[in-house]
C-alpha cells in the first residue's frame, strides 16, 4: 500500500480491544481491558463495512506487558475480532508504546519527573514510583470507562502527581520499546491477517499523542536525571564549545550532572513587557534551547519506531504530530519539528485529530496543524473525533462539546468532508466511547458522504483561494505560554476568516519559497515573529497581493528582538503598550489615523498592519474586498472547496446570495438541483448547508 491508499480511502476507528495504559495486567498477568464487549464494536466496524469503508483502525496491544515479558493474546483477540467485521476489510493498527510499571522501577532515572521532583536522587525517585504521586493512568479516565476497582484510586488530580512514566528523551526506553514494536510486528506480520496490515499508528506520551508528559493539565517537566543530563548533551553539541555553553546558559559551574533548569513559570509565565513575552533576554537562551531539546527528542522517538516499521515491513509508518496551531503550549509539547517529520524517509503520515474548538455546527472547524503544510510531501489524517447527537445519551459527554440534533451531526460530518478535501487530507470517522454512530439515520447520511466522496475522489482538483494565510511554527520558540493571546491573535483570526465567505489556504512561511503566489490576492502575515532578512528575501510576493502583516510579524529577526525589527520589515512604525484586559503586552501604531489598523500603498504593493485582537468577520470582509478578494457571501457563511466544487454552510440562519468564481453548471449534492448561473439566491438556515459540484463538461 501507498500513502495514496490512505488519501482515497476514509477509515473507521472503535474502542475494539482499547487496553490500559500503561498495560495493567490481572493478577493472572493477562491485560485489562477498558471494554470488555467485543461483539458491540465488531457491530460498529460492520457498519462502516457495509457502507464502503475498507480501512478501519483501533488501539490494540502491543504484547509489552512487562520487562522481558511479552503476551499477545490480546493482541490476537483483537486481530480476529476486526476481520470479522468482513473479509475485504483492511487494518491500521495503533499501537502505544509507553512503559509498563515494572521499567520504571528498574530505570528510575529513565522517568518523567514535573518539577516538584526535580533534585531528587534515584532512591527518592525509587519510593515515588508505584504511588500516588506517579502518573498512572496517563489520561483523566472519563466516568463511563468503567475502572476495575482497585485502579479507581489512582485517578487523581493530575497537579498532584510529581512524576509520570518514561522520559522521552530515554534511550533505555527507545531500545526497550523499540523491542517491543519489532516483536510486535513479527507477531502480526506471521499472523493470517499480514496481507491486509496497511501498516503501523506509532503512539507514545499522553493518550498515545506523541508529546511530552502533563501538556494537556498544564504541569511541566522534564526535570528527571538522565533527561537533563542529554539536554546538556544537546547544548554542548549546539555551542561546540563548554564555555560558550556556560556563558548562554548564564551557569559558570555547569557540568553534565549539575545542569539548573528554570521553573515552569520562569520558562512558560515570566514576562512583562515585549521583550521578555518574546524571550528576548539573556536569561531566556536556555528556555528556547529546553524547548528546541523536547521537540528534538520527540521526534527522534517518531522516526526511531518508524524506522522499524520499514525496516520489518515496509509498509505504511505514521503518528500524531504537529499540533501547534491549536494547542497554546506546543512549545511544550514538542510538536514544533515538523521538518524533520516531512523530510524524513521512514514516515508516511501525520495525524491529530480536530481541534476541539469551533467544531459543532454554524462553526468553521479548526485545524490542529497545517494541513496544506504536511500534504505537500505526506499525508495528513485527520482524526474526525465529531460527538454526534447521540454521544450525550451514549456516553455521557456534556451538550456543548457535541452535536445537538441530527442535522447538526449531518453538518459537521459534511462540512468535515468539504474540508479535508479541499486540504488533501486523509481521515477517519472515530467512535470515542461506543454507539456515536448507532443509528439508522447516521449511518444513513454517512452513507451519502461516502458516495459524495467517491464521485469527488475521481476529480482532478486545484485551490482557487484568493486568501493565504501564512504561519511559523519556528517562531512559537521565541514565546511564552499565554492562551489567551494564541485564540485571540491566531485561533479565532483564522475562525474568523474562514467564516467571512472565502476560501483561505493556510502554509507555514518555510514552504511559501517553494510555493506559486500568484493566485493569491491577500496575503496575511499571521503568526511570524522570528523573520530573518534571509527568510524575508526569498519569498516572491506578486506586487498584485495585497499583504497584511499580523500583530508583531518580524519582531524577531537574526539579530535580536525589538520593536523596530517590525519597522525594518513592514515599513509602520509602531509603539509597546500593555493591556489590563489581556493581560498581555501588545502595539499600536504611531502617526496613523488608527492605532491598531494602517494601510500603505508602496512600491511593492499594498502594505496593511494590524494590532488589533479582536478582528471580526465584518472587518475581515472589508479587508477582503479592498484586496479584491472573492467573496461568495455578504453573510456570515464557511465556504470550503476548490475548482471542482464550493461547500457553503451556515453560521447562523441567514438569507444570503452565493457569488461562484467560475463559469458553468453546478449540481447541489444536498438537494439534487442544477444551477447554471453563477448567483444562486437562497435562504439558510441554522445547520443548513449545500455543496456544489462542478460539471467538469464530460457529464460527470
Amino acid at each position: 500500500m501507498n500513502v495514496k491508499f490512505l488519501k482515497e480511502n476514509p477509515i473507521f476507528f472503535s474502542m475494539l480491544g482499547f487496553s490500559y495504559d500503561p498495560p495493567i495486567t490481572t493478577p493472572e498477568g493477562k491485560p485489562y481491558l477498558l471494554k470488555e464487549n467485543h461483539d458491540q464494536f465488531v457491530r460498529y466496524h460492520t457498519m462502516f463495512q457495509d457502507i464502503g469503508v475498507k480501512v478501519h483502525t483501533c488501539i490494540i496491544h502491543s504484547g509489552w506487558t512487562g520487562v522481558d515479558k511479552y503476551d499477545y493474546s490480546l493482541t490476537d483477540e483483537t486481530l480476529h475480532k476486526v476481520f470479522e467485521a468482513g473479509e475485504d476489510v483492511y487494518f491500521l493498527p495503533r499501537i502505544k508504546l509507553n512503559v509498563p510499571n515494572d521499567w520504571c522501577e528498574k530505570y528510575p532515572e529513565d522517568v518523567f519527573c514535573y518539577y516538584e521532583a526535580y533534585g531528587k536522587s534515584r532512591e527518592e525517585l525509587l519510593e515515588l514510583i508505584g504511588s500516588p504521586k506517579q502518573e498512572f493512568l496517563t489520561y483523566g479516565v472519563p466516568k463511563w470507562w468503567d475502572n476495575p476497582e482497585e485502579f479507581r484510586k489512582t485517578v487523581h488530580d493530575h497537579q498532584a502527581h510529581v512524576i509520570s512514566r518514561q522520559s522521552i528523551s530515554s534511550v533505555q526506553w527507545l531500545n526497550d520499546a523499540g523491542e517491543a514494536l519489532r516483536r510486535f510486528i513479527e507477531h502480526v506480520e506471521q499472523s493470517p491477517y499480514a496481507d491486509h496490515i496497511v501498516g503501523y499508528h506509532i503512539s507514545f506520551g499522553p493518550c498515545g499523542e506523541s508529546m511530552q508528559w502533563g501538556r494537556a493539565f498544564k504541569h511541566y517537566g522534564d526535570y528527571g536525571i538522565e533527561n537533563l543530563r542529554l539536554f546538556y548533551d544537546y547544548g554542548l553539541n549546539k555551542y561546540g564549545d563548554i564555555d560558550i555553553l556556560k556563558e548562554k546558559w548564564l551557569q559558570p559551574e555547569l557540568t553534565r550532572d549539575t545542569v539548573e533548569l528554570p521553573s515552569p513559570d520562569k520558562r512558560y509565565a515570566d514576562f512583562h513587557d515585549l521583550q521578555s513575552y518574546y524571550r528576548g533576554r539573556v536569561c531566556d537562551v536556555i528556555c528556547r534551547d529546553f524547548d528546541e531539546f523536547l521537540s528534538k527528542v520527540v521526534v527522534d522517538a517518531i522516526e526511531y519506531f518508524c524506522k522499524i516499521v520499514k525496516e520489518q515491513t515496509n509498509k505504511l509508518a505514521g503518528s500524531f504530530y504537529g499540533y501547534f496551531m491549536y494547542c497554546y503550549n506546543a512549545t511544550y509539547a514538542g510538536h514544533l519539528e515538523m521538518d524533520r517529520l516531512l523530510d524524513s524517509p521512514y514516515l508516511d503520515f501525520l495525524a491529530a485529530p480536530i481541534a476541539y474548538y469551533k467544531r459543532v455546527g454554524s462553526q468553521p472547524s479548526y485545524d490542529m496543524c497545517t494541513t496544506q503544510s504536511v500534504n505537500r510531501k505526506k499525508i495528513w489524517m485527520e482524526e474526525l473525533d465529531c460527538r454526534t447527537h447521540l454521544v450525550a445519551e451514549a456516553v455521557g459527554i456534556p451538550d456543548d462539546n457535541c452535536a445537538k440534533t441530527l442535522q447538526e451531526s449531518n453538518y459537521v460530518f459534511w462540512r468535515e468532508l468539504c474540508k479535508n478535501f479541499a486540504h488533501g487530507s486523509g481521515f477517519w470517522w472515530m467512535d470515542l466511547g461506543g454507539g456515536w454512530f448507532d443509528s439508522p439515520e447516521i449511518m444513513q447520511e454517512v452513507d451519502k458522504v461516502m458516495e459524495c466522496f467517491e464521485q469527488f475522489k475521481t476529480c482532478e482538483h486545484h485551490s482557487i483561494s484568493d486568501v493565504l494565510i501564512v504561519v511559523d511554527d519556528q517562531s512559537i520558540y521565541h514565546t511564552q505560554i499565554h492562551r489567551e493571546s494564541h485564540y485571540q491573535f491566531l485561533t479565532d483570526f483564522i475562525c474568523n476568516i474562514r467564516s467571512a465567505g472565502c476560501m483561505s489556504d493556510v502554509y507555514r512561511i518555510s514552504d511559501l519559497p517553494e510555493l506559486d503566489l500568484s493566485q493569491y490576492k491577500l496575503i496575511i502575515f499571521a503568526w511570524n515573529f522570528h523573520m530573518t532578512s534571509e527568510m524575508w528575501n526569498r519569498i516572491h510576493i506578486p506586487k498584485t497581493a495585497t499583504v497584511m502583516f499580523h500583530h508583531a510579524t518580524g519582531i524577531w529577526d537574526e539579530h535580536g528582538c525589538s520593536v523596530e525589527n517590525i519597522e525594518k520589515l513592514t515599513g509602520f512604525q509602531l509603539e509597546e503598550y500593555w493591556n489590563d484586559n489581556l493581560q498581555f503586552p501588545m502595539l499600536k501604531i504611531l502617526d496613523e489615523e488608527s492605532e491598531d489598523f494602517a494601510i500603505h500603498e508602496t512600491e511593492q504593493g499594498r502594505r496593511i498592519m494590524n494590532t488589533r485582537e479582536d478582528m471580526t468577520t465584518d472587518m475581515i470582509r472589508e479587508i477582503l474586498k479592498i484586496s479584491g478578494c472573492h467573496i461568495y457571501t455578504e453573510e456570515d457563511c464557511i465556504i470550503y472547496g476548490t475548482d471542482r466544487y464550493v461547500g457553503v454552510f451556515s453560521c447562523g440562519e441567514t438569507n444570503t446570495t452565493i457569488k461562484l468564481p467560475l463559469d458553468g453548471t453546478y449540481k447541489d449534492i444536498i438537494s439534487g438541483q442544477t444551477y447554471d448561473t453563477k448567483v444562486i439566491p437562497l435562504h439558510l438556515g441554522k445547520n443548513e448547508y449545500m455543496i456544489l459540484l462542478k460539471d467538469d463538461n464530460n457529464g460527470r
